[in-house]
């Protein structure tokens, strides 16, 4: 195998008006590309367009390779060069980059260094027949919260009309100010409508203010990663991936925005920022994978918005002392279809009067979502659905015993809507609001509902209720029964109905019935369940509040 040797190992010698001397550093430098370029293709270097990668920290004692840069850049692109940096590149800006084949390489530490007030690279490409390829390279900034370190845009027709075809790579770049004490990016990476985008092992980290305390230092870089599309519907964007990217100290670690579809983050670790998936649609679009990632928030872990059907599993929440009150690792709303699985959801504040109430799955507005087998220290509220949230099941959230000083009790799970909502399998339950009276004909006391039952589907339904009889003794019948709905089902074996019995409850006394039967649906559709009774001999009350029926899919 011949493998290419620098010229010093080969001990090159150039003859100048017939005497041999040592090729200089330059020489042996041109001579190597060279030699790599035969072996492995166009291959271009910063340094044969006279660039000096001579940056060493300190602004204004480094060669400003702005001009040089750009040209290097570009007939790089022309040619269809791969171009590899070596070294440290101060530049005191670059032009924006229009419609070129983009294929960089870093070796080593090699970074581009740019001042206060200039962003980094700024790419605009018209379709995917112009690639985006970054691969090792970092960008550092010397200001403070100075503009964007890597922006990449594509035209939105390509979006739209070429959606499955890959044009943009991102892998391993590094993204932050020289120093992370002094410097900064507002934004580290930028993606505007662009399709089957790839960002593999970014390290995105903006400016810590020591200055101030507490959730403040870590929120100076507005958002580390964005993914984003043209206002309206004429791009839609789709299926990034954003894999094992590490982003610290910023308001929103990745934020999608727009109008995008199928998000992926996964193996990520997002650490002391303010949000850290920021999923905001302007319209409902579909899709979204948020899996096994390790999220170090203060208000949310995920944060998301008219994004039905996303996936959020597996993932570590952490939710960092001094967060804001109600602070949440999972909020969804609009998001219908939702499947919340198997997720660690830990508080570190120990004291509910710094860091106050922490909620780990929150569900608003969204349609038959299923939260599942959620294990949480510290929370005060362990999964909450609310605000017109249907046909919704949670199930298993595990409440851990650590102590939460000064804190609430903890509450598991609860259904804050009038929609009947699943809660550890409870579909509907209801008490009587008012007294009844129960007469010698079958009479309602109370009416639960199933907005929709499946075919197939076993569910367990329960009754009680405390009877006080009137003036002549008799039997109390109970009958809990379908009253209405466009599904069909039978009690137990082939029953159309269970019944309960109290035998001859005397006169002025009370008696109580707790009778259940399994529910076995034979026909979709919706459900109606009723808890009826009969009273012989005389009338019998029922107080309010004294009665209760519970529907639970087994």
């Amino acid at each position: 195998m011949n493998t290419p040797q620098r010229a010093s190992d080969i001990k090159l010698m150039a003859g100048i008006g017939g005497q041999a001397r040592a090729l200089s550093d330059a020489e042996e430098m041109l001579l190597f590309d060279d030699l790599v370029n035969k072996r492995l293709g166009a291959i271009r270097t910063p340094e044969q367009f006279g660039c000096v990668a001579d940056f060493t920290g300190t602004p204004g004692t480094s060669t400003d390779n702005a001009a040089k840069m750009a040209i290097a850049i570009q007939t790089a692109a022309a040619e269809g060069a791969m171009l590899i940096f070596r070294g440290r590149y101060y530049c005191s800006s670059l032009p924006p980059f229009t419609n070129l084949d983009i294929d960089w390489h870093a070796a080593g530490d090699s970074a581009l260094v740019f001042p206060s007030g200039s962003n980094g690279p700024s790419i605009s490409q018209d379709d995917y027949n112009h690639i985006t390829r970054i691969d090792s390279l970092m960008l550092f900034t010397l200001g403070q919260e100075s503009g964007v370190g890597l922006s990449v845009t594509y035209a939105p027709s390509d979006s739209y009309n070429n959606r499955h075809l890959p044009r943009c790579w991102i892998r391993s770049p590094v993204v932050r100010g020289h120093d992370i004490l002094s410097h900064g990016w507002t934004k580290g990476i930028v993606l505007k409508d662009i399709h089957n985008a790839r960002i593999l092992s970014p390290d995105v980290t903006g400016r810590r203010n020591t200055s101030v305390t507490g959730k403040a230092s870590f929120g100076n870089m507005a958002i580390g990663i964005e993914y984003t599309s043209t206002t309206g519907l004429s791009s839609i964007p789709s299926d990034v991936l954003i894999d094992a990217a590490n982003v610290a100290n910023a308001q929103d670690a990745i934020n999608f925005n727009g109008d995008i579809e199928g998000p992926t983050v996964r193996g990520s670790k997002l650490v002391g920022v303010w949000r850290g998936i920021n999923d905001q649609q302007e319209s409902l679009r579909p899709g979204g994978q948020y899996i096994d990632n390790h999220i170090n928030f203060f208000d949310y872990g995920v944060n998301a918005y008219q994004r039905p059907q996303p996936q959020i599993e597996g993932n570590l929440f952490y939710k960092i002392e001094h967060s804001t009150a109600g602070s949440t690792s999972i909020k969804l709303d609009f998001c219908d279809l939702a499947q919340v699985g198997k997720n660690i959801h830990i508080n570190s504040a120990t004291d509910w009067n710094v860091a106050g109430d922490f909620i780990g799955v929150e569900v608003s507005n969204s349609v038959d979502t299923m939260v599942a087998v959620q294990t949480m220290t510290r929370a005060t509220h362990g999964v909450r659905l609310t605000n017109g949230t249907n046909r919704a099941r949670a199930a298993s959230a595990l409440m851990s015993g650590a102590l939460y000083t000064n804190g609430p009790a903890p509450i598991a799970a609860e259904n804050l809507t009038a929609n009947p909502n699943a809660i550890d399998g409870r579909v509907a339950e209801g008490t009587n609001a008012t007294g009844v009276t129960v007469a010698s004909t079958l009479t309602t006391i109370k009416t639960v509902s199933a907005p929709v039952v499946y075919k197939g589907e076993h569910y367990l339904v329960t009754g009680s209720f405390e009877a006080n009889k009137g003036g002549t003794a008799g039997n109390v019948v109970s009958v809990m029964a379908k009253t209405a709905g466009t599904s069909t089902v039978v009690f137990g074996t082939n029953a159309t109905q269970a019944k309960a019995t109290i035998s001859n409850l005397a006169a002025g006394t009370s008696g109580t019935v707790n009778f259940s039967s399994e529910i076995t649906v034979t026909g979709t559709g919706t459900l109606d369940i009723s808890l009826q009774a009969l009273s012989a001999g005389s009338d019998s009350t029922i107080a309010a509040n004294n009665a209760q029926v519970t529907l639970r899919r087994l």
